[in-house]
């Protein structure tokens, strides 16, 4: 049981990081003396689309919106309520377990750090074929440039929701294995970034209480948004300047763990 006056960041890698979506309000309600704070890696995609071109095949799951009520069902999962309520006119509910869903409902505050191009959503869940080889074909580099595209889109709401939320986004094929050396934006590892982003909401949570996790708690105040910009907006080949190396196919096939 957390402390009062103490901090909870809940966090998680992947499907862990969907997790930590799903469940960091829940944490946040039960715990109303404590700071709680979201920090999810690798959980933030776009909506999933299955790519249809050269070399496509078919996904193991279906991750697609259009499919989600599936996983509801078969998992029991949990309904964050704030979505829940917000939603239920329009009979969506069952997206209240997508991150870029469920994005606006959240009371909590939370730091995304996600791959622009995150290789094991378009190779596992989109049924990108993801070999090398196939990395040359004209269909797989649009399809990768599109992905860029529409996870630039979701994410540019945290560029004006900042410094409640904050963003880390590299432009490279990986997943989860963000490090001290590798990637950088601007010059900034995904560590130190969300560090900057914990300080100035533990500084606001000792001079003003829990009234930090309120959305118009925070006014002028530092950005907290790092994301690689690609010229021309393309995003294939990756632009970020140190990327770790690209995840083997076999790596690609899962368990999706690194």
């Amino acid at each position: 049981m957390a402390m009062p006056g103490s901090t909870v960041i809940l966090s998680g890698g992947s499907a862990g990081g969907i997790g930590a979506f799903n469940n960091v309000d829940f944490v946040a309600d039960k715990l109303p003396n404590s700071l709680v704070l979201g920090a999810p890696v690798g959980g933030f995609p776009p909506e999933v689309n299955w790519y249809t071109g050269k070399g496509s095949t078919v996904p193991d799951e279906d991750a697609r919106d259009s499919s989600f009520w599936k996983n509801e069902a078969f998992w029991g999962s949990y309904q964050q309520e704030k979505c829940v309520a917000e939603l239920s006119p329009v009979n969506e509910t069952d997206l209240c377990t997508v991150p870029y869903r469920l994005y606006d409902h959240l009371k909590t505050p939370v730091f995304i750090v996600e791959a622009i191009t995150d290789a094991v959503v378009m190779c596992g869940f989109e049924g990108l074929p993801c070999k090398p080889e196939d990395l040359l074909l004209a269909d797989v580099r649009d399809f990768i440039d599109d992905y860029a595209a529409n996870f630039t889109q979701s994410a540019a709401r945290l560029f004006t929701d900042t410094p409640r939320n904050g963003l880390f986004a590299a432009s490279c094929l990986m997943h989860t294995g963000f490090e001290l050396t590798e990637p950088l934006v601007n010059g900034t590892n995904a560590i130190d970034a969300t560090f900057e982003w914990y300080k100035y909401h533990a500084e606001q949570f000792q001079n003003k209480g829990t009234a930090t996790r309120h959305r118009d708690s925070a006014k002028a105040s530092p950005n907290f948004v790092w994301m690689d910009t690609c010229k021309d907006g393309k995003y294939f080949p990756p632009c970020d300047a140190k990327c770790p190396p690209t995840p083997t196919e076999d790596e690609l096939s899962g368990p999706y763990i690194f």
